[in-house]
């Protein structure tokens, strides 16, 4: 099997044109090698910023629930307070009736 049309038995290289053709496609090589390696760290740069938003997204959730939550129970006890209060008024009512 031949790379670049290169028996790999070949132990030396002589040809100066096919040293300069060899040279190019390293190079670029090199080059397509360094613009896979730029995307990459791009693209690990946003991912990490995209996770990190989220992140203080999901914070800012949990926190919104916690504080609704807290509403929630807040608002319970106010009822069940009415009902207590509500039930010991009719409770007299009756009393001072009858």
């Amino acid at each position: 099997m031949t790379l670049y049309g290169l028996d790999p038995e070949e132990n030396e290289i002589n040809d100066p044109a096919t040293l300069r053709e060899l040279i190019y496609i390293l190079k670029e090589m090199v080059g397509n090698l360094q613009g896979m390696d730029k995307a990459q760290r791009k693209m690990l740069e946003l991912s990490e910023r995209i996770m990190k938003e989220q992140e203080d997204k999901i914070c800012t959730m949990l926190e919104r629930a916690d504080l609704q939550q807290q509403l929630i129970d807040t608002q319970r006890d106010t009822i069940e307070q009415y009902q207590i209060a509500f039930s010991s008024e009719h409770f007299n009512d009756v009393r001072r009736l009858n």
